[in-house]
């Protein structure tokens, strides 16, 4: 049947969230529904109104992309008092009982293994850290930083850290990168918590002429050019992110069309992928460089849903 599913992504300009909404899409096309994306742009406010208006429409079913739940409460009680099933996609989140499920990534686990990359790559690492606050994803990768590199016995230090506001992540990473330098210049190392602070803090390196390298997050199009091209830019921590996506409408369709409760431990049946890609993994995989592509993630869901709901 025909289904409307609205979806509030904290930042689309953030690309592995973009590209998760983009499964979602396709996924919905196939199914015939219609997928009503709303940036939030890392704007609280305008995610609140965007929830807002999707309960108010009486959107049959509602995906918060990377949203915490505390930034639509209001919102989701009143999606819960409507039986709108909710479900959140993408980053790692706090428990809460207003969403139906939670499907996201181990925010530790990735951060932690590409700090360990870190440190087993450079010796005496000196790492400034870009942070956020914004949501629970991040603060939970700049807690696993602190942690592995306490944990490093001296063979790394953080160095300096900056909180930058990712309303506008391109100007405040690249500025919040070039004062640390200036303070920091002997820093060897530059954590971006964020994708969408990637290509800003490389653009910074360079013009500040630094030697520090860069590592953040998911094999973006602008990503993988940078390994490539040997840039600041010397890994990234990848996981098939978007599978969230994929996941979130395999439940909902079961929701819907055989009335299945929405399980919260799907995920669990079908675990993300992690892995640290340097240039070498990047030359290794080819083409355009993604180890998780779109097309591959949801083609055994398509085939899935072809098979339990053909007419």
């Amino acid at each position: 049947a025909p289904r409307t599913i609205g979806v509030v992504d904290l930042i689309r300009q953030s690309p592995i969230d973009d590209k998760t909404d983009t499964l979602i899409e396709k996924a919905g096309k196939e199914l015939g529904w219609t997928i009503k994306v709303v940036d939030g742009a890392g704007d609280p406010q305008k995610i609140a109104s965007a929830a807002q208006n999707f309960v108010n429409q009486g959107v049959d079913g509602l995906i918060l992309t990377s949203v915490d739940a505390n930034l639509v409460r209001k919102q989701l009680t009143q999606a819960k008092e409507k039986k709108i099933p909710v479900i959140h996609v993408a980053s790692g989140t706090e428990d809460s009982d207003l969403w139906d499920a939670a499907y996201a990534e181990d925010e530790t686990k990735m951060a932690s293994t590409l700090v360990q990359h870190i440190i087993d790559t450079t010796p005496n690492a000196k790492v400034l850290s870009l942070k956020t606050a914004l949501n629970f994803a991040g603060v939970v990768r700049e807690k696993a930083v602190n942690d592995t590199i306490k944990a490093s016995g001296g063979k790394a230090e953080i160095a300096g850290t900056a909180e930058v506001d990712l309303t506008n992540p391109v100007v405040n990473s690249q500025k919040a990168t070039t004062d640390l330098l200036t303070a920091h210049p002997d820093a060897t190392s530059i954590h971006a918590v964020f994708d969408n602070m990637a290509q800003a803090t490389v653009t910074a390196v360079k013009l500040k002429r630094s030697k520090a390298s860069v590592y953040s997050y998911f094999t973006t199009d602008q990503n993988v050019k940078n390994l490539r091209e040997d840039t600041a830019l010397k890994a990234v921590m990848d996981v098939d992110l978007a599978k969230t996506g994929a996941v979130a409408i395999d439940q909902l369709l079961a929701f819907f069309e055989k009335q299945t409760p929405i399980d919260p431990d799907a995920m669990d049946k079908d675990p993300l992928e992690y892995k640290v890609i340097d240039k070498a993994a990047v030359e290794a995989i080819g083409g355009d460089g993604d180890p998780f592509p779109i097309d591959k993630t949801l083609a055994p869901f398509l085939e899935k849903w072809g098979t339990e709901y053909a007419k």
